[in-house]
């Protein structure tokens, strides 16, 4: 091995706390520490480089501990990007290992989730021959259309109301939509519930005695509730497409005396159509796939969550993979189409 110039620390830094140590020690053992943990640049190594430099002058032995820091410099760094490709690797799987599992066994010819008898399919035709089934998941696409509708219209006003809002207010109301997102789904059935039995205690008698009618959670519930926090999905991407938009269109539609709804509906709803579509589509996929706050709000009504949930109580069968299955592939199509079409909205704007 060829001894670096200035890597041997003296003995007496040895008697030293290690963080005074390390500042003392010499340039070269600096390195060689750094090289280890990965932690070293370019600017460092050049540094390094002017100081050897400075000290002995370019000799051989100079050139050849040049070299030699190098490829100190390249295994470090080598071995710093293999261990984040490791943790990487370890994390993906780790997510997605449950996952393939479910889509895997729910192609199971047999009975039992977790004993494999052979390849097959039947078990989606006796998913979606199920009426329990069939009518949970008209109820789930009822809500998702729905839900998706509403968030579109109500997510695309707070974009364009908050775009026109200076101060403290738009601060006010632009925490206002991160905090709906935030917010635990659990926090968000509760409250509702809680609000929904609270306005029918008040509301039912008088319906009762003018009209013999009575409000009761079920579909409408959960559609306003999804409806509630898929709003701020909407206006976020909105307002990401509003900040990102040529003003200029919209002055010269001005100058040319357009009235501000021609202006909108000629000039900023175009523009604006990507993101509106992408986020209906992703306020369907979160309406769609929930269970927590539908579990709270739905009433008698079961959608596909609620009855999966129930379902498992007995046990875990292939029906169950199946469905599973495919409201997993139906929220992958939806998210992917949506980021398509953000892409797409991107690059035309």
């Amino acid at each position: 091995r060829i001894a670096l110039p200035g890597l041997a620390a003296p003995a007496a830094l040895l008697m030293l706390p290690a963080p005074t140590r390390m500042m003392l020690a010499p340039p070269g053992l600096r390195l060689r520490r750094r090289c280890r943990r990965g932690s070293v640049n370019t600017l460092a190594l050049r540094h390094f480089h002017a100081r050897l430099l400075l000290r002995h002058g370019r000799n051989e032995n100079f050139d050849r501990a040049q070299q030699r820091v190098f490829e100190l410099v390249h295994l470090g760094q080598g071995l710093f990007q293999l261990g984040l490709a490791q943790d990487a690797t370890l994390i993906y799987i780790f997510l997605y290992a449950p996952i393939a599992l479910i889509v895997g066994l729910s192609f199971n010819a047999g009975k039992q989730s977790m004993v494999w008898k052979g390849f097959s399919v039947e078990w989606y035709g006796k998913a979606f021959s199920n009426p329990l089934i069939t009518e949970a998941l008209g109820t789930s696409v009822m809500i998702g259309l729905c839900t998706a509708v509403l968030s579109g219209i109500f997510g695309t006003m707070a974009a364009l109301g908050l775009e026109r809002t200076k101060g403290w207010v738009h601060g006010l109301f632009d925490a206002l939509i991160y905090v709906a997102i935030m917010v635990p789904g659990i926090v968000i059935g509760i409250s509702s519930l809680i609000t929904f039995v609270t306005i029918f205690d008040v509301v039912n008698p008088t319906l009762i005695t003018l009209f013999n009618i009575r409000l009761q959670m079920g579909m409408w519930s959960v559609i306003a509730t999804h409806v509630l926090f898929n709003i701020a999905v909407v206006a976020l991407l909105v307002r990401a497409r509003l900040q990102g938009m040529d003003r200029s269109l919209v002055e010269a539609s001005e100058d040319l005396y357009a009235t501000p709804m021609g202006t909108f509906r000629q000039i900023v709803l175009p523009l604006l159509a990507p993101s509106i579509l992408a986020g209906a589509l992703l306020a369907f996929t979160f309406s769609f796939e929930d269970f927590i706050i539908a579990f709270f709000v739905a009433g008698p009504d079961v959608t596909l969550p609620i009855y999966v949930f129930s379902a498992i109580r007995r046990g875990v069968t292939p029906e169950i993979n199946a469905v599973g299955t495919v409201v997993l592939m139906t929220s992958l199509v939806l998210l992917m189409l949506a980021q398509w079409i953000l892409q797409r909205g991107t690059k035309a704007g």
